[in-house]
């Protein structure tokens, strides 16, 4: 005869140590669901702090079962990152070259205006150099042609009509002949 030691087991006892079982079993791949999801979001944190395109394509080499929806999401957000900072950079790119253009033509400007005023100047001593040198050479001849009047004036008279003509071309008035008369050598 054989003696059972074991107690006698209820169907209630059955059935609670085969739901213990599945729970255990449930909560085993709940767990690794819940850990899947952990690196889900990780791999999502990863790709997002990836600012460069070689970074990015470095930190999108995963294994597939990392990959979801909301990591699609941060990728699309990441490459569209990038290509904003690529296109910042093209037109800061411009605006610096734009900046140095400008830069370059007040540059021309200014020495422009400053040979433009030196040629000025030029040209305006040269003028009053050149209306110096006519007025002494006008002083010349009008001394010239009133010794040549007094030398002319002894042996044939200078009639009035002669002499308004002379003053006209000469523009010297009364006094003027009298002053050219005086003026020395």
């Amino acid at each position: 005869m054989k003696f059972n030691v074991d107690p006698p087991v209820s169907e209630f006892q059955r059935g609670y140590s085969a739901g213990l079982a599945t729970q255990d079993t449930d909560l085993a791949a709940l767990r690794a669901d819940l850990e899947r999801e952990r690196l889900r979001l990780a791999a999502c944190g990863v790709v997002a702090l990836a600012d460069t395109p070689q970074s990015a394509a470095t930190a999108r080499e995963m294994h597939p079962d990392y990959r979801s929806g909301s990591l699609e999401d941060v990728i699309r957000r990441v490459d569209e990152c990038i290509a904003l900072r690529a296109q910042l950079a093209a037109v800061t790119d411009e605006r610096d070259l734009a900046a140095a253009a400008v830069e370059s033509r007040t540059a021309q400007r200014d020495a422009a205006r400053a040979e433009l005023a030196a040629m000025t100047a030029q040209r305006d001593a040269a003028h009053a150099e050149g209306v110096r040198s006519v007025q002494e050479q006008t002083g010349v001849i009008v001394r010239a042609a009133l010794e040549l009047l007094e030398s002319v004036e002894g042996n044939e008279p200078f009639a009035a009509e002669k002499m308004r003509a002379f003053k006209r071309v000469f523009g010297v008035g009364d006094g003027a002949i009298d002053a050219a008369r005086k003026e020395p050598q």
